[in-house]
């Protein structure tokens, strides 16, 4: 039986919440994907929500979960914008697409599968905008990668807010790191890219441009060859307008078969002063956990 909804707690006390979604794949493995807890109390700014990365065809397809926190309706359209700033074709329910609309009733979920519209993987990002006098939904999207014989692997992300600067993990212990960045804005975003290592020691810097409703998609090794096999670091990302990023590591496990896994993006411009709480740890029985915590002070430095 197909079940899909929300759930919500309220605390006496201040809590720390983390959500895990189990799938099987091919071999009746388990894969885990964390998605975001979201504070119904929290308020934003924000105009409009971002997914940096939509993957369509090809075997990938992304769906996209937007969630009511709220006890009134929520109307509005998500548009997806493919890498060179024109519409992202993709096919929604048998009919191609390149935005559409929701609707979410009070403390309900919206659902929308996006699969490619042929056999080549196409890229981009969705901009998620509300109806006039309502809010915004809380947002997450789920990456997922197929073969003939099913499910392979998957990983999910929350919306990003766009900001001018971040900072992200790069993993190279036997694994891979990508990243993604859309320029949902009107001007065209002047990139810094700064590799450091763990230490904050800068390797090398790189300048890149991204047009106005741009996005780009890449690992890191292809901007910075020197990357070997065992580093880990940080890649530093500066823009003169605001833009939203995302962090995608690939692992490939004992079969030969990928692992995706999505990372945090650290904005630079939000002072976080707050406990830092990790409100699940396995170890043991097969399962272990690695912690990984970024200094947010300070620029690199050489």
């Amino acid at each position: 039986m197909l079940f899909r909804s929300s759930m919500s707690f309220a605390s006496s006390q201040p809590i720390a919440a983390v959500t895990l979604r189990e799938t099987r794949n091919t071999q009746g493995e388990p894969l885990y994907t964390t998605l975001p807890v979201v504070n119904p109390d929290s308020s934003s700014n924000a105009s409009f929500l971002v997914f940096p990365q939509i993957a369509a065809g090809g075997g990938y397809a992304t769906q996209l979960l937007l969630m009511n926190t709220g006890v009134d309706a929520l109307k509005g359209r998500i548009q997806l914008t493919a890498s060179d700033g024109l519409p992202l074709l993709v096919n929604v329910a048998g009919n191609t697409v390149a935005d559409l609309a929701y609707e979410i009733p009070p403390l309900g979920v919206f659902r929308a599968e996006l699969r490619g519209v042929s056999e080549k993987t196409n890229v981009g990002y969705a901009v998620v905008t509300s109806e006039s006098g309502t809010r915004l939904p809380a947002g997450s999207a789920i990456f997922q990668l197929r073969d003939a014989e099913g499910l392979v692997t998957e990983a999910g992300v929350g919306a990003t807010p766009t900001g001018s600067a971040s900072r992200i993990y790069v993993d190279y212990a036997a694994t891979q790191t990508g990243f993604a960045i859309a320029n949902p804005g009107d001007l065209t975003a002047a990139i810094t890219l700064t590799l450091m290592d763990r230490w904050g020691g800068v390797r090398r810097i790189l300048q890149q441009s991204l047009p106005a409703r741009g996005h780009t998609a890449r690992f890191v090794h292809e901007l910075f060859p020197e990357i070997g096999n065992g580093f880990d670091g940080l890649l530093e990302i500066r823009s003169t307008t605001p833009v939203a990023a995302i962090t995608l590591k690939v692992t490939t496990n004992r079969l030969n078969r990928p692992v995706l896994t999505t990372l945090p993006v650290l904005d630079l411009s939000v002072a976080n002063t707050a406990t830092t709480i990790f409100p699940h740890l396995a170890i043991g029985g097969g399962f272990s956990t690695s912690l990984i915590v970024l200094n947010q002070i300070g620029r690199a430095h050489v």
